[in-house]
């Protein structure tokens, strides 16, 4: 049985960087494997800068993919996770797991990071055990 992890990535899309934000970020997708681990390219989609329907304030990155016997979040796919976001302009990020219901909020620890083309080091992570209860809980309660 599979199950889905899936969630979103947000940068600024105004200020005068949103074209370098968008090609650092593009090329930060494209720096993934192919295949061999957790997090692949293909999993990840940002929509062009030209189409403003999409990127209006922020530019959103989606992401999604299905694994096997995942039946809570791996600890080693949060780390890849991280690791990648530290490759990434970004300000706010937000990850599901379908099976748990849970959520995790990311949120960069400088509210002008994801404003320049420049990627985000430091942030704070608030875990929660579902999708709409608001209830915080600790990291060690939540992944596997």
């Amino acid at each position: 049985m599979g199950d889905i992890v899936s969630g979103y990535i947000l940068s600024h899309s105004f200020g005068g960087k949103e074209r370098e934000i968008h090609v650092s970020n593009t090329l930060a997708i494209e720096g993934l494997p192919e295949y061999g681990a957790y997090l692949l390219r293909s999993m990840f989609t940002l929509p062009p800068l030209d189409h403003r329907l999409h990127i209006n304030t922020f530019q959103v990155i989606h992401f999604a993919a299905s694994y096997d016997e995942m039946y809570g979040l791996d600890k080693e796919w949060f780390k890849e996770f991280q690791k990648f976001l530290g490759t990434l302009s970004w300000w706010q990020a937000t990850v599901f797991h379908s099976y748990t219901g849970m959520r995790i909020e990311l949120k960069a620890k400088d509210h002008e990071v994801g404003v320049e083309a420049i990627p985000t080091k430091t942030w704070e992570s608030k875990y929660y055990d579902s999708y709409h209860n608001l209830k915080e809980i600790t990291e060690s309660k939540l992944l596997c």
